[in-house]
C-alpha cells in the first residue's frame, strides 16, 4: 500500500514538473471550435479567452496561431491579433511556416499577461485566398526556450565614415535572451543592389560567419571586413540569422542595415622626388611613394613626366603590386639635361583599384648652369687646328724655297766670277 501510495506521488510529482516546465492548452481543450472566414475580400473577428500560463523566471509565455487557407499558396491575407485590447501582431501569409498545417509563434510579454485574458482573431481573405480557418488546436503555453528577437540581430562597423580604400571591420551581433542554448548560423548575405561589386569588397559574400551553439544569456559576434571602392554612401548587405524554433520550425531573421559615408583621402598614395647634385648637366634622382593610408594598398601606377630637354633613363611607369601601411617605395633613375637652363620634373601615383584622382608631385626644377658644349668646342678647336697646319704647311714651303734659294745663289755668283775671268784674259 505504502508503495502504491509513493508511486502516485512521483507521478503527480513529475507529471506538475512536465506541466510547469512545458504548460500548453489548446483552445479546444477550452471548448472553442475552428472559426473560418469563406469568400473573397471577407473581414470576421473571433474572441476567446484563456487564463495565465504558468508562470516562471525561466518560462516564456508563447501564442501559437494554427491556419489553413486556400485555394491558392500565396497571395494576400492577413490575420490581425489582438491581446486584452490592444493589437498583438498583423500577420500575412510570408509569417506563417506551412507543413500540412500553418504555424506563427507569437511571444507574449509578461508583464501584459492578466489573471483571464481576451484574445481576438481577425481574418481578412483576399481574391486568391479565399478561404482561411483559424485551428482550434492552436494553443497558449510556457516554455523554456531560447528568445532570438529581430531587435537583438545587429549589424555593427567599426567606422561608418571610413577613406576610401580603408580596411573596415564588420560585425553581426545576436544576444540569446531565453532560456535554452539553440544552433545558429550567422551568414553575410548579399543584398540585391546594383553594381555593388564597383562599390566595394565585402568578405565572406554567401558564407558562414559563424556556426554553432549559442548558450542561453550568451551574445555571439562575428567579424568580416569590408573595403569601400568609391567615396559615395554605400548600404550594408544585411547579416541573416538561421535557427530552428523548439517546435522544430525553420526560423530566418534579418539584420537592420548600415550606411557607409565613404571618403576620399587626399592624397592615400604620396608620392616626392629627391635629386642629386648635377655635375656637367647629369644628375641621379629618385622617385619615393608613400602609402599614406592605414592598410596595405595593391594595384598602383606611377609615371614620370621629365620635360622634352631631359633625357632620363629609367621605365617612366612602374605598377606597383603592393605597397604596405606607412611604406615608402623609391625607384631610381638618371637624367641628363641638354643644355642649360630650368627644367620641370613632374610624376603622378594613380591607385588603380578604386575612381580616385591623380597624385601630382611637388614639382622639381632642375636648374643647369654648368652645361660644357662640346660640341661647339670641338668644332672651334678644328679650326684653330686647321689654321695651325696651314700656317705650318706655308710657313714650311717658303723655308725650303728660301733654302733653295740660298744654295742657287753662291753656284750663280760663282758661275758669273768665272765668266768675268775668262772675258779679262
Amino acid at each position: 500500500m505504502n508503495k502504491k501510495i509513493s508511486f502516485l506521488l512521483i507521478l503527480v510529482f513529475l507529471s506538475a514538473f512536465v506541466f510547469a516546465q512545458n504548460n500548453e492548452t489548446s483552445f479546444a481543450q477550452k471548448g472553442y471550435s475552428d472559426f473560418s472566414v469563406t469568400g473573397a475580400n471577407e473581414t470576421k473577428c473571433t474572441d476567446l479567452k484563456f487564463l495565465e500560463p504558468v508562470k516562471g523566471s525561466n518560462l516564456y509565455p508563447i501564442l501559437s496561431v494554427g491556419i489553413t487557407f486556400g485555394p491558392a499558396t500565396k497571395g494576400d491575407l492577413n490575420i490581425t491579433t489582438f491581446l486584452n485590447g490592444e493589437t498583438l501582431e498583423s500577420l500575412d501569409v510570408e509569417d506563417f511556416y506551412c507543413n500540412g498545417d500553418c504555424w506563427k509563434r507569437i511571444f507574449l510579454e509578461k508583464e501584459k499577461l492578466l489573471e483571464e485574458n481576451d484574445l481576438k482573431v481577425c481574418i481578412t481573405t483576399s481574391d486568391s485566398i479565399t478561404n482561411v480557418t483559424f485551428l482550434n488546436n492552436s494553443t497558449i503555453g510556457s516554455y523554456e526556450t531560447p528568445v532570438l528577437k529581430q531587435e537583438n540581430l545587429e549589424k555593427c562597423v567599426t567606422n561608418l565614415t571610413p577613406l576610401v580604400g580603408e580596411n573596415v571591420n564588420a560585425c553581426m551581433r545576436i544576444t540569446n535572451t531565453g532560456s535554452k542554448p539553440v544552433e545558429i548560423e550567422l551568414r553575410n548575405v548579399r543584398q540585391i543592389v546594383e553594381d555593388l561589386d564597383k562599390l566595394i569588397d565585402i568578405q565572406l559574400i554567401g558564407e558562414s560567419l559563424f556556426k554553432g551553439t549559442i548558450e542561453a544569456g550568451e551574445t555571439k559576434e562575428a567579424w568580416y571586413k569590408v573595403r569601400p571602392k568609391k567615396p559615395v554612401k554605400i548600404t550594408l548587405p544585411p547579416g541573416v540569422l538561421y535557427y530552428e524554433n523548439i517546435f522544430g520550425e525553420p526560423q530566418v531573421l534579418k539584420s537592420n542595415h548600415l550606411t557607409l559615408n565613404v571618403k576620399e583621402p587626399e592624397k592615400p598614395l604620396e608620392p616626392f622626388i629627391l635629386i642629386g647634385e648635377i655635375v656637367n648637366g647629369k644628375f641621379d634622382f629618385k622617385v619615393a611613394v608613400k602609402n599614406n593610408t592605414k592598410n596595405t594598398l595593391y594595384n598602383a601606377l606611377f609615371s614620370l613626366q621629365p620635360d622634352n630637354a631631359l633625357n632620363v633613363e629609367g621605365e617612366k611607369i612602374v605598377r606597383i603590386s603592393q605597397i604596405e601601411s606607412g611604406e615608402i617605395r623609391e625607384i631610381n633613375f638618371s637624367g641628363e639635361a641638354l643644355n642649360n637652363g630650368s627644367f620641370d620634373l613632374d610624376c603622378s601615383v594613380k591607385y588603380l583599384d578604386y575612381n580616385l584622382e591623380d597624385t601630382k608631385c611637388n614639382t622639381i626644377q632642375v636648374v643647369v648652369e654648368d652645361k660644357q658644349n662640346f660640341i661647339l668646342y670641338g668644332a672651334i678647336a678644328l679650326a684653330i687646328t686647321a689654321v695651325l697646319v696651314y700656317l705650318y704647311i706655308n710657313y714650311s714651303a717658303a723655308r725650303i724655297k728660301q733654302k733653295e734659294l740660298e744654295k742657287k745663289q753662291p753656284r750663280e755668283s760663282k758661275w758669273k766670277l768665272k765668266q768675268e775671268e775668262e772675258k779679262s784674259e
